[in-house]
């Protein structure tokens, strides 16, 4: 499991803050130059990511072993292909948006754990560090980012609204990132920061004239605080 850390970090990377607007609209005027770009993008996210882990074995397809920098390149022509036949990418199906998000992530996930290598974990105080980084890294983008577009495909598809403004985006996202960085903090002091963190952002709300007690926002709420729990149950208990 130590790898798939590794590798769900550039996957979210690459899929989210750095799948940008142009790589998007380009993927829909242009695929071959989008899905090029995004397949650049996604590939070096991987390299970097899993750097440690380049010179090892990760599997072998057809009597064929592919080591990390093999493995990798496999991996990016897989979710290119991917993202080819991903007909949910221009959001603009009637009522399945937020299903079609939900189930490809998962099948592009997937396929990144059946590659990860089985390796054991080195007990060194900096090594471990570095993993509970990782996975609080991968948690922050979930809550940010990921919940953010489910949400707004959720909500498209019984209420047919558009994106979200960019105001309303952001503040959004910075105050789901912040209560789940509260959240990670250690528990004698985790519950108090973040409810301090909810009740300054009821006014930044309001300065922003944004509805804080909206479904939406009581949605990525609680979104938000089961992310942070699954992420506090591995870096606590787990790693």
């Amino acid at each position: 499991m130590i790898v798939f850390w590794h590798l769900l970090l550039a996957h979210l990377l690459a899929d989210f803050p750095l799948h940008t607007d142009y790589i998007y609209r380009k993927k829909i005027t242009n695929p071959f130059k989008g899905l090029s770009v995004h397949g650049l993008v996604y590939m070096v996210c991987l390299l970097i990511c899993c750097l440690p882990y380049l010179e090892i074995r990760w599997f072998t397809l057809a009597g064929v072993p592919f080591n990390g920098v093999e493995a990798i390149f496999l991996l990016t022509f897989v979710h290119m292909a991917s993202d080819y036949i991903d007909i949910s990418d221009n959001h603009h199906l009637v009522g399945i948006n937020a299903f079609m998000f939900v189930s490809w992530q998962l099948i592009e996930i997937s396929v990144l754990f059946l590659a990860a290598p089985l390796i054991q974990m080195t007990d060194t105080t900096f090594k471990l560090l570095a993993l509970k980084f990782i996975i609080i890294a991968n948690g922050l983008i979930i809550a940010t980012y990921v919940l953010m577009v489910l949400i707004h495909l959720f909500i498209k598809d019984f209420t047919h609204k558009n994106y979200p403004s960019f105001d309303e985006r952001y503040v959004s996202m910075i105050y789901t990132g912040g209560l789940y960085m509260s959240l990670m903090l250690p528990s004698k002091i985790a519950f108090t920061t973040s409810v301090i963190w909810v009740s300054c952002w009821f006014f930044v709300f309001v300065k922003k004239k944004i509805s804080f007690i909206s479904k939406k926002n009581i949605m990525a709420t609680i979104l938000t605080i089961c992310v942070a729990l699954w992420v506090r149950n591995l870096i606590y208990y787990v790693y």
